[in-house]
């Protein structure tokens, strides 16, 4: 997904004039370049970075694309990690019947306890329904 979003945004540049780098240098480049500012060093490609790094490299590329809105609102958003939980939780809570916007209204520390909880709950329901 990275990736190809690098590829869009290098698309961009390469035909407005402003590279003439190929994609993977360009792409190489302004990753590293997006973690630098993070951690310092020399930064990480797309590959070799975390994924604590994907929201930060997601923002950066739509930047590099022209939607600055979008990735004011990756910054601003909920981080990967608890749109992660948030998803798996709405999963679980429809496996067991229970409203899509079930856990909605926690905050962000409360949401890995709900999950355990409700994935313990869909594991048990599953062991009487088989």
């Amino acid at each position: 997904m990275l990736g190809r979003m690098a590829g869009d945004a290098w698309l961009k540049h390469h035909h407005s004039g402003a590279t003439e780098e190929t994609e993977k240098e360009w792409r190489h480049r302004e990753a590293r370049a997006c973690i630098r500012k993070l951690i310092g060093g020399e930064g990480l490609t797309i590959s070799e970075a975390p994924k604590e790094f994907f929201d930060a490299l997601y923002a950066h590329f739509l930047a590099l694309q022209g939607q600055s809105g979008k990735a004011f609102e990756v910054h601003m958003g909920p981080g990967n990690e608890e749109r992660q939980w948030r998803f798996k939780i709405a999963a679980a809570a429809k496996a067991l019947g229970l409203p899509a916007d079930y856990g909605r209204t926690l905050r962000p520390e409360q949401l890995k306890g709900l999950l355990i909880t409700l994935e313990k709950r869909v594991r048990a329901q599953q062991t009487i329904d088989a």
